[in-house]
């Protein structure tokens, strides 16, 4: 009788413990996933306002909503440079500003685009205006 007693007991235990893990695992398995993000490109072209040529070795940088700088990055000889940006799943929007002029020459204001999502492609075009007091050149 003692022995089926201790029995029950046994079982009874090694079903509450049972129980309590199966309890855990929603707890201990299932971390919160990170919000996949991804990546899109933000592509700048930029020409002189005067002539309409590229305008090479122009600076600029992006800064996305969350304070994350990217660049800076300077134009190629067509004027032209491409950000590869980490976005969130709901979207991000970035502030583009042409860091450095070429000499002689003033900054066009910022352009903020539009919520990125990952795969999209933003083109913005830029129009640096030359000082005409510059004297260099």
């Amino acid at each position: 009788m003692k022995l089926v007693a201790f029995g029950r007991t046994l079982a009874h235990r090694l079903l509450i413990v049972l129980v309590a893990m199966l309890a855990l695992l929603p707890v201990v398995g299932a971390a919160t996933p990170a919000s996949a993000q991804g990546t899109a490109t933000i592509e700048i072209t930029n020409l002189d306002a005067g002539t309409g040529l590229p305008v090479p070795f122009t600076r600029f940088q992006a800064t996305s909503e969350n304070g994350t700088v990217y660049g800076p990055m300077e134009t190629d000889l067509n004027g032209y440079v491409a950000f590869s940006v980490t976005v969130d799943p709901q979207g991000t929007s970035f502030t583009v500003e042409e860091e450095t002029p070429p000499a002689c020459a003033t900054a066009p204001e910022p352009q903020t685009t539009e919520p990125l999502v990952a795969g999209d492609l933003a083109s913005l075009n830029f129009s640096t205006q030359d000082k005409p007091d510059c004297g260099l050149g």
